[in-house]
Parts: structure tokens; C-alpha cells; sequence
């Protein structure tokens, strides 16, 4: 419930500062001392915003964790607090990941550039809080700000936002920066999970069709044998036998960008799959003598992430498929998976051409059972 003002009922208000002084305080009626909280890690609140989002956080430890006023408040009132802001200790966390980058127990460049990207909403949100004054009720109120956003996040998204600055306040802990990790807001998802678009063979051979000859055979490899994108930018000279017609797929490209690592398949495990005649018939005429197999015939140099999809979404609209059934992922290797079933091959032998380590994967994502198929079951 709101006071006419637009404010919640409930333990404190925001108030602007004392006449003559920027920023805002927190009236902490009905406590008489304190009265006002003024600052958060020696930072003060520049808008009203920042200072709701503290009292936020001590009111949900009042109402739902049921604390007494003064223990909820107690946390905030050290007036000698050392400057100690989220945001900056945030920034210096995403410095020491990039040291590790590319190397074996390192953070893969695509993770990183995810974390770099949920930035912006934990600076928007924690900019006047320190890293010891992050309560439960603040992830609650901002797990239910994320939410009603007005550009949309879905569950999955925010789950991966809240559990990145879980990551992050555990790294404060291991270097003293916070005494602890408070609990995290439980994100539930909601209605259907999201399906990658998929496109019949039909179509899929048209985007082919517009894809230049020199640069076709990473497609084909993921479009025809399944493989993810990291899987075939990772394929080598050696990982191809063509007098027997088969290729080992058994490493992947951690990261985005060129300078990514090698390392092994999402599940660890190699799988030796036979050559499409597409396929075999391109690496005949162009596979390179030693290194990677497939290069980028723009710079000679092996396909970067964002190079591999932006063909393809060209070479997609110029087939005149849809803009929102356009994805990397969903056009080849799902295609792939879901037109093998179509023809009516075997679940479990779909599984080992994708690498699931586990059958539920396959059927979880391309085994669906419409009404037709089930008709003969309860026809007599």
C-alpha cells in the first residue's frame, strides 16, 4: 500500500536532504536514534532511487526475515566505513577474469563478455551500496525490479544476471571485501522455455545456396553433421581422414573472438562421425595442408564466433527467411537433429551424432510426440 505521496507504508521514508544540501537520506521513523541514515559505504545517495533501493533491502529484513528495526539498520551506520562501492569492486573482479582468459582453468571469452554485459545493471542498481551492505532484500527488490522493467528480461536471463553477482560477491568474500554471501531470490521459469527456430531441409539448402563456395564448409559441417559453431572452428587438418571419409570431433573454440582457446567438447567426450557427400566433395578441393580446417576466406584466418554468424544471417535473409526464425544454432544444428528424426532415425544414434552425454538432452529439445503418431495407440 501507498501514501499518497506514491510512497510504500511501511518502517522509513526517503526525504531529501537538510535545505541547502544535494542528495537524499533515509528517515528511519519510528527510530529515534539514528533518525536518518545519510550515507552507505561513506557514499552518499545522489537520487532518490539509490536511497529506496537501500530501504528496500531493510525493510524486507524487518517484514519478511523478521529482525528488529535497529539489527536491519545496524549494518549500515558505521560512520568510518572505508569507501568499498559494488560497482568499483565489480569493475576490478571483470579485470581479473580477463587475466584468465585463454588459459586452462580460465574463463571462457563468451562468459566473460556476458558478465561485462550484466555490469550495467548491477552499476544502475548498486551504485551508492558497498559490497558489505548487500542484503537479501536487496537481490529480492532487484530480482522484482529486473522483472518489471520495461525491456524485458526473460526468467532464464535474470536467473543468469543474479547468479553472476552471486559469483561475484563470493569472489569479495575470498578477498575480504564482505563478510558473506547473502541467500539469492529464487527465480522460477515461467510458461514455455524458448526453442531456437528451425528450418526444413528445403530451406536450409537455400541459405546454403547463398553462401559462397569458399566459405562453405563450415556451414555444411553444422548444418549436415551437427556440429556446434565452437566445434567447427575447432576442426583440424589432422581431426579428417578422407580415405576412410570420416572426421573426429573432439575439441572445441572457447570464446568469441580470435584469440580464443582450444579446448575440449562441451561434454568432454570425441565422437567419430562419417562425411556428408557435400562435405567430403569441399574438403577435397580446399581443405588447407596443416592447422584449421575452416577459414574465414576473408581474412585466412580461422572463423571467429561472430563472423560464422553473421554469414549465416545474411546468406538467411537473402533466402528470404524470415528475420525471426533466423538462428545460428537453431537453423543448422537443431535442423539437422530434427530433420534426421523426421526421416525416421533412431533417437539414441541422433544422440551421438550431436554428443548429448545424456539421452534426456535429444528428447528433451527434438523428440516431440504430436497427436497423429499416437493415434494408432488408442485406436482398436
Amino acid at each position: 500500500m501507498r501514501t499518497a505521496a506514491g510512497e510504500e507504508e511501511g518502517f522509513g521514508r526517503v526525504r531529501p536532504r537538510e535545505k541547502g544540501r544535494e542528495g537524499y537520506r533515509i528517515d528511519l521513523h519510528p527510530l529515534n536514534a539514528p533518525r536518518f541514515l545519510y550515507t552507505v559505504s561513506g557514499q552518499t545517495f545522489a537520487t532518490a532511487d539509490q536511497a529506496r533501493f537501500v530501504l528496500d533491502g531493510i525493510r524486507y529484513e524487518i517484514n519478511v526475515l523478521k529482525k528488529a528495526p535497529e539489527d536491519a539498520v545496524a549494518r549500515f551506520l558505521s560512520a568510518k566505513a572505508k569507501p568499498n562501492l559494488v560497482p568499483a569492486r565489480y569493475q576490478e573482479w571483470i579485470a581479473g577474469l580477463e587475466k584468465t582468459v585463454g588459459t586452462p582453468h580460465g574463463i571462457a571469452e563468451r562468459t566473460l563478455a556476458e558478465y561485462r554485459r550484466y555490469g550495467a545493471a548491477v552499476a544502475s542498481r548498486f551504485a551508492a551500496v558497498g559490497v558489505r551492505e548487500v542484503t537479501e532484500g536487496m537481490l529480492e527488490s532487484w530480482s522484482v525490479a529486473l522483472a518489471e522493467r520495461e525491456t524485458k528480461i526473460s526468467p532464464k536471463t535474470r536467473r543468469n544476471i543474479v547468479s553472476a553477482f552471486r559469483t561475484f560477491l563470493g569472489w569479495c568474500k575470498r578477498h575480504g571485501h564482505a563478510a558473506s554471501v547473502p541467500d539469492l531470490p529464487r527465480i522460477r521459469q515461467t510458461g514455455k522455455r524458448f526453442k531456437a527456430p528451425k528450418l526444413s531441409a528445403e530451406e536450409q539448402n537455400e541459405v546454403l545456396l547463398e553462401i559462397d563456395e569458399s566459405a562453405l564448409g563450415i556451414f555444411l559441417a553444422m548444418a549436415l553433421l551437427g556440429l556446434r559453431a565452437g566445434e567447427a572452428r575447432a576442426v583440424q587438418v589432422e581431426d579428417v581422414d578422407l580415405s576412410r571419409e570420416l572426421m573426429v570431433v573432439c575439441r572445441a573454440v572457447k570464446g568469441l573472438g580470435r584469440e580464443a582457446a582450444l579446448g575440449p567438447t562441451k561434454t568432454g567426450e570425441e565422437r567419430e562421425l562419417p562425411l556428408p557427400s557435400p562435405l567430403s566433395k569441399w574438403l577435397r578441393e580446399r581443405m588447407p595442408s596443416e592447422g584449421f580446417v575452416f577459414l574465414n576466406p576473408k581474412t585466412q584466418a580461422p572463423w571467429t564466433h561472430w563472423s560464422v554468424r553473421q554469414t549465416w544471417i545474411e546468406a538467411a535473409k537473402a533466402a528470404g527467411i524470415p528475420e525471426k526464425r533466423i538462428h545460428l544454432q537453431g537453423n543448422t544444428r537443431h535442423s539437422c537433429a530434427t530433420a534426421a528424426l523426421q526421416r525416421g532415425s533412431d533417437p539414441r544414434l541422433v544422440q551421438a551424432l550431436l554428443g548429448h552425454a545424456s539421452f534426456n538432452t535429444t528428447k528433451r529439445h527434438y523428440v516431440e510426440i504430436g497427436a497423429e503418431p499416437l493415434r494408432g495407440v488408442v485406436e482398436r
